[in-house]
């Protein structure tokens, strides 16, 4: 018998997807900072794709206080520059019982009073913060999330974007 090991990337990972966003139904995948270029289809309606994201704790001790910000893809300057501009479909879903969810309709620091825990529309969410008191070492904390693909008559290539995570 042969014995294989396996060693993961050390430190804090983040895995992010991104489906539905043509018509094909690729799965676009990126691992931590990797950038990845998705096709989005010409002259179709708007749509809804599903985003999902892990944070993994690959340290081999827990870590405390963890804050994840999502910034969606925006002509402003300070969050994603982008020609196309998705809006949340769907709160902010995390599968850990202790995470805290925040959102704003602004571009502001991490640790600005200007989130809040519930918003009016959805739509018009900017930002979200999540807070996790801990992961972990080891555990995977699973985010998912709709946003809306608005139509478009000709659209540049989108970059599938990662996360800031800090703990």
């Amino acid at each position: 018998k042969a014995q294989v090991k396996i060693n993961s990337k050390y430190g804090v990972s983040l895995y992010n997807s991104i489906q539905g966003d043509n018509e094909q139904n690729e799965k676009i995948e990126t691992i931590s900072d990797e950038t990845i270029n998705g096709k989005l289809d010409t002259k179709k309606p708007s749509k809804q794709a599903k985003i999902e994201t892990a944070v993994i704790n690959n340290y081999e001790n827990s870590i405390s206080n963890v804050a994840i910000i999502g910034k969606l893809p925006s002509t402003e300057d300070g969050i994603v520059k982008s020609d196309i501009i998705t809006n949340l479909a769907s709160k902010i879903n995390v599968e850990n019982g202790q995470a805290k969810i925040y959102y704003s309709t602004e571009n502001t620091e991490a640790n600005s009073d200007k989130w809040k825990t519930e918003i009016e529309d959805i739509t018009k969410v900017k930002l979200f913060k999540i807070e996790i008191p801990e992961i972990k070492a080891g555990e995977t904390i699973a985010i998912n999330y709709n946003v809306m693909i608005p139509e478009s008559k000709v659209r540049k290539p989108m970059q599938a974007c990662l996360r800031e995570c800090r703990h």
